[in-house]
């Protein structure tokens, strides 16, 4: 009976260390991640990294419930517009207003981001910035990103360094 219970200890401790060692390898630092790679970052910064990126979730979580009445508006008011009428330009400076606001936080918590990066991985995030896709890796939508970078007509000036 004694050898059956440190059996059982034994392989709990096992088990516990796999999945310890999993959940590491997992949250710690992944490897699969492109922005960790390319910006070589350290296990601090990977932690401000998941942080922005659930920040980010979040602001788009929030950005749907405050953008959907003005979307909403919107149709109302271009079922009911008359040609030449100027029902819909305050309906649209109201939706431009809250897009404007939501992707000013957006882009301020990826500038305080680059802002705790050191002076050559600021370099090497500047450099990629204008590259197709990076900001959607960044904030982690690779899956989006990959799509993009396949697009043709992605050769215009602002996505060269």
């Amino acid at each position: 009976m004694r050898a059956l219970k440190l059996a059982l200890a034994v392989s709990l401790l096992f088990n516990l260390l796999v999945l310890a060692g999993y959940l590491y390898g997992r949250l710690a630092m992944p490897a699969d991640d492109p922005v960790v790679a390319e910006l070589n970052l350290q296990p601090a910064q990977v932690e401000r990294l998941a942080e922005l990126r659930s920040q980010v979730r979040e602001r788009l979580r929030r950005a749907r419930t405050e953008l959907g009445p003005h979307l909403a508006e919107l149709v109302a008011a271009a079922r009911t517009a008359e040609p030449g009428s100027d029902r819909l330009e305050p309906v649209l400076r109201g939706l431009a207003e809250a897009r404007l606001a939501n992707q000013l936080e957006l882009a301020r918590a990826v500038v305080a981001f680059r802002a705790g990066l050191g002076p050559s991985q600021q370099a090497e995030f500047n450099r990629r910035l204008g590259r197709p896709g990076f900001v959607l890796d960044l904030l982690g939508f690779g899956r989006v990103a990959s799509l993009l970078r396949t697009l043709p007509g992605l050769e215009s000036p602002i996505f060269k360094p």
